[in-house]
């Protein structure tokens, strides 16, 4: 409770920062995608479409403003935390040690934030390459479970990448770790099964992210573009 305490404390404290350049782009075009605009083809940025899902969501649950979209990024950093928290209190000597380990990766975010960079795709894929990053180490260390984690994993890295799809390198290092460890065990069943199992659902969590992005384009009208920008 202090650890999420303190994060929510430095979070508050920025919650009216001013939007830097690249978020009020984003802002603005959540607000005409609202009204009916379709990313890529009606109003045009590089980023890729998870941010503007990200402010979108922020304008529908708290209101069209700068403290709606950092309140949001709050919330996000606040799982986070209790995601790191939670998944990994087993691998410390000291359980508290994972609340400290949360602190210290998201306080001086918020403490050192500019309005350039608060709220930037490059913070908010923390969330998901986390999850990518544990999803695929524990898939290495079981049998029965690789393909579900394996899958989420998968999930995870395509939502990640969907905020920012050049940092695509991360979770497929990730995975590459993962079979390295994969291999490095004993195991029952041969090399290139266990390999299929860590990969193909992995490959297949992140075609279903990109896959349902692609599929809203298209019923929209903008695919070509967003297939273009992309």
């Amino acid at each position: 409770p202090l650890a999420l305490a303190l994060i929510a404390v430095a979070g508050v404290l920025k919650l009216e920062h001013p939007f830097g350049r690249d978020q009020a782009i984003h802002h603005w075009m959540a607000l005409r995608m609202m009204d009916g605009a379709v990313a890529y083809r009606d109003v045009w940025d590089v980023k890729q479409p998870a941010i503007l899902a990200f402010h979108s969501l922020a304008i529908a649950l708290f209101g069209p403003t700068v403290r709606a979209v950092h309140l949001l990024e709050l919330i996000w950093m606040l799982v986070l935390a209790v995601l790191i928290m939670v998944l990994l209190r087993g691998y410390f000597r000291h359980r508290w040690l994972s609340a400290a380990a949360a602190v210290a990766a998201i306080v001086p975010y918020f403490a050192f934030a500019e309005d350039y960079s608060q709220t930037q795709v490059e913070i908010m894929v923390g969330l998901p390459f986390f999850l990518t990053a544990w999803c695929l180490w524990k898939a290495s260390q079981t049998d029965r479970h690789t393909c579900t984690l394996s899958f989420a994993a998968g999930i995870a890295a395509g939502i990640g990448t969907a905020f920012k799809h050049i940092l695509a390198p991360i979770p497929v290092a990730f995975a590459l770790l993962a079979a390295w460890h994969l291999l490095r065990r004993p195991r029952p069943v041969p090399a290139m099964t266990s390999l299929g199992r860590l990969w193909l659902p992995f490959a297949a969590g992140v075609i279903a992210v990109w896959g349902g992005i692609a599929l809203v384009f298209l019923f929209q009208g903008g695919f070509a573009d967003f297939f273009w920008t992309n």
